[in-house]
């Protein structure tokens, strides 16, 4: 099934998003994901791996704006360009969705950031076995998602021992 979701999956908030995460603490590790708190922002939680072919991803959750993010890096990845956005597609097998991506990078990495507010994003991360995602058009980068229910249960409770964030108001 084919789904647009430009205001709710995929839309990149640039001001909510910023492009590198530059303090983190570690919560804890399951299943190869390592669960960290994003201290240099809204302490919101996220799940990070390192994946053959030197892939990183992040999952992570923006409590100030209700929204998770996906981050997909590689250090072979020369051709990025912080702060530009891409057309990305994401694809969960049988759930495709198109959206726009902020490029960033972070020291040797680089790659991409999306954002969404669509809480079915994190149902289809915990359920599917594989994700892939890549430039509209584009080669498609395949991620094993093994070990994301539990990682995805440990980034919650993670979440749930954070303060409050304070409101952007």
């Amino acid at each position: 099934m084919f789904r647009f979701f430009l205001l709710q999956f995929m839309t990149v908030l640039l001001s909510f998003c910023p492009s590198v995460v530059t303090s983190a603490s570690i919560w804890s590790e399951t299943r190869g994901w390592q669960i960290l708190v994003d201290t240099n922002t809204d302490d919101g939680c996220f799940m990070e791996r390192l994946f053959d072919k030197g892939i990183k991803v992040r999952f992570g959750l923006r409590p100030l704006e209700n929204g998770y993010y996906l981050e997909v890096l590689s250090q072979e990845w020369s051709d990025i360009v912080a702060g530009q956005q891409m057309n990305v597609d994401v694809d969960f097998g049988s759930d495709l969705f198109e959206g726009t991506a902020l490029e960033i990078t972070e020291g040797d990495w680089a790659g991409s950031r999306i954002f969404t507010n669509n809480p079915e994003v994190e149902d289809l991360f915990a359920r599917k076995s594989t994700l892939s995602v890549g430039e509209t058009g584009g080669e498609m980068v395949e991620i094993p998602l093994d070990g994301t229910k539990q990682a995805l249960s440990e980034l919650n409770d993670c979440q749930d021992a954070q303060p409050e964030p304070a409101s952007s108001d």
